[in-house]
């Protein structure tokens, strides 16, 4: 049997809540048997694509900043999990500028048919949690976009000051749900 491959994002460029249900999505992945690459942009923050369109024609970007690596893991993973702070109803924009540079998987569509786990996380609460479930819409539609098929997400509300996710048993609990739900999706 094949071991599923799996790649982990958190686009916090903090170590706080987002980054705590990627890690522990990641450990449920791997106590499931997944083969796990985990990318935490808090610790790598890749050049900002500059729009040359040079890799829709060598599949490479011309950054050398470790990005082409990480495009072959997407490229070769079976199931991706990605975690956003909301920021003013919009993923982070150090995930949007990961996003960016995943262009070279456009053409041809290296992304497509990759099973997708969303995690967005934010501090508002209740009505005013929209905000959340739009940052989660906003990587819906880069999945939608690159031809990914999104088997679930993860809105966790009332996540503001470090350490706020592990006083949510509820949260943590939801995590290893959805990693069970992408593991069988594969």
């Amino acid at each position: 049997m094949k071991t599923m491959k799996v790649v982990c994002i958190s686009g916090s460029p903090r170590k706080r809540n987002t980054e705590k249900l990627i890690t522990t999505a990641a450990k449920h992945l791997k106590e499931a048997g997944a083969e796990v690459i985990e990318i935490y942009l808090s610790r790598f923050s890749p050049a900002t694509c500059d729009g040359c369109l040079e890799c829709d024609e060598t599949g490479k970007c011309h950054h050398d900043d470790g990005m082409n690596e990480l495009n072959e893991h997407l490229a070769s993973a079976d199931a991706l999990v990605i975690g956003t702070p909301a920021r003013w109803a919009l993923l982070s924009g150090s995930l949007k500028t990961f996003i960016d540079r995943t262009n070279p998987l456009a053409k041809p569509r290296r992304l497509k048919d990759k099973k997708v786990a969303i995690i967005a996380v934010g501090q508002c609460e209740g009505e005013d949690a929209q905000s959340i479930r739009k940052a989660a819409r906003s990587v819906r539609n880069f999945c939608d976009d690159a031809g990914m098929q999104i088997v679930g997400q993860l809105i966790v509300e009332g996540a503001l000051m470090p350490g706020d996710v592990e006083k949510k048993p509820e949260a943590l609990r939801r995590v290893k749900q959805l990693s069970r739900k992408l593991l069988s999706a594969c």
